[in-house]
């Protein structure tokens, strides 16, 4: 569910993110962490403006998409 209401969720869709996709890397590694540790580490390690590469998986596909963060 993206939550198009709010900035960061209407970015993240503007960016390409969409429903059902999941993530499997963050700037090319692959993702290890759960949902709170990925949220930790972009916290960390990304500041507003910064922008987000992400590679999702969509309908058996893998897809790049970068997502610009805001507030």
């Amino acid at each position: 569910w993206i939550n198009r209401g709010e900035p960061a969720g209407k970015a993240a869709f503007d960016a390409g993110l969409r429903e059902k996709d999941i993530i499997v890397a963050v700037a090319g590694q692959p993702l290890t962490m759960d949902i709170r540790e990925f949220q930790m580490h972009v916290k960390l390690n990304y500041k507003v403006g910064d922008v987000l590469p992400l590679t999702v998986m969509r309908d058996g596909r893998k897809h790049d998409v970068k997502i610009r963060l805001v507030e």
